[in-house]
């Protein structure tokens, strides 16, 4: 328990920076669907999704109340569940969109 507290609090703290660079990575991932992006980029959308996930169910778990989240952007707890939300829907399009252009380009 005391680890979920220590990690909703460093969620109050650096939450929206990890939603932010999840977001733009997820975004930079689907804009290049064909062409080779940087492994940081891919690191960034996926490592800030899990990392933003994990945070925002440590602070429901713990029951923490909180007004704004971050230091720099300080969103609602609200926007930020939304921005991942945001996130994950951008990742699974990139990855639906790549299977079905690969099994058209395959058949034909």
């Amino acid at each position: 328990m005391i680890f979920l507290t220590l990690f909703a609090t460093f969620q109050q703290l650096v939450g929206d920076l990890f939603a932010v660079l999840s977001l733009l990575g997820t975004a930079m991932m689907l804009l290049s669907l064909y062409s080779s992006i940087d492994s940081k980029i891919e690191r960034w959308g996926v490592g800030g999704l899990l990392v933003g996930i994990l945070g925002q169910l440590s602070i429901a778990i713990t029951g923490v109340q909180v007004d704004k989240i971050g230091f720099m952007f300080r969103f609602p707890p609200e926007q930020i569940n939304g921005i991942l939300l945001l996130s994950f829907a951008f990742l699974i399009l990139r990855g639906w969109l790549r299977s079905t252009i690969f099994n058209l380009c395959s058949t034909l």
